[in-house]
């Protein structure tokens, strides 16, 4: 995803970390779907995207894709 705005990026990873440890997932999941939110961030001007299930889902399926490409 290209960077447009890096404003927000890390609450939005902090926050996404937090939440998803909150709610029992387990670290390395949790560190993917945070770095899905500060991707979708940093993507989008001002710093305060819309961090909806679709919207997560599409940069945790990147990041995942990436993940396992540099695992082979």
């Amino acid at each position: 995803m290209p960077v447009t705005d890096t404003t927000g990026a890390g609450d939005a990873l902090t926050a996404a970390l937090a939440v998803a440890l909150l709610n029992g997932d387990v670290p390395d999941r949790a560190a993917r779907l945070a770095a899905a939110a500060a991707t979708v961030t940093v993507g989008h001007p001002g710093g305060r995207p819309r961090l909806d299930d679709d919207t997560l889902g599409t940069a945790l399926e990147q990041i995942n894709d990436v993940v396992r490409h540099n695992r082979s």
